[in-house]
């Protein structure tokens, strides 16, 4: 009978706990999107736009939330990283350079002849065409303006100014604000403040 309970509570909780999760959610999260990333080091000879040689290294892939080896994941035979169609944003300390499309990926190793046997494995290698970043569109020169511009007086000659009034505060101007001061202060206790404790 006492486990009988025990199971019996413990079933509980958990609808408990789901409910409460589905009644304190507000809105609708959508599922984060997949992001795929390959980082490379682009090598070049000679000029950037018309290299003489070029090649691409790969140096990880950013898949399923994890870095992975990228001269080795998924190389069937080549690796995921240098599959032809692959777009490389090239930058050189943070400055965009160009891009690079791939075209075909080479694996360099050397195969003794006699033997068979692998005397060295440089590992795989992406090749393809480099392009230049689009040069932004140059906007007209601005040129000074020909005609200055002027400050003019209104030329009613009144000046703003603060005045004392003592009375009722009667202005010239019936929509213009006027200061009204408190009974029982004077003029020269400007200081002075009373305070009201209830």
């Amino acid at each position: 009978m006492k486990k009988m309970r025990w199971v019996l509570t413990k079933t509980m909780f958990f609808g408990v706990f789901a409910c409460t999760s589905v009644l304190g959610q507000t809105h609708k999260v959508a599922k984060p999107d997949t992001v795929v990333r390959a980082v490379g080091v682009y090598e070049w000879t000679g000029d950037l736009a018309k290299p003489a040689a070029s090649r691409l290294v790969p140096v990880t892939v950013f898949i399923e939330g994890k870095l992975q080896d990228g001269g080795v994941y998924l190389a069937r035979p080549v690796p995921f990283a240098l599959l032809s169609g692959n777009l490389y944003e090239l930058q050189q300390s943070g400055i965009p350079k160009g891009t690079l499309e791939l075209s075909f990926a080479r694996h360099l190793q050397s195969l003794d002849t006699a033997t068979g046997a692998t005397e060295y494995d440089a590992g795989w290698f992406g090749y393809g065409t480099f392009k230049a970043p689009v040069a932004a569109k140059k906007s007209a020169a601005l040129l000074p303006s020909t005609t200055l511009s002027q400050i003019k007086s209104s030329g009613d000659g009144r000046k703003n100014h603060i005045s004392d009034k003592s009375g009722a505060g009667t202005s010239e101007d019936p929509d213009r604000p006027t200061m009204k001061r408190r009974a029982g202060t004077s003029s020269r206790g400007t200081n002075r403040r009373t305070r009201q404790c209830r």
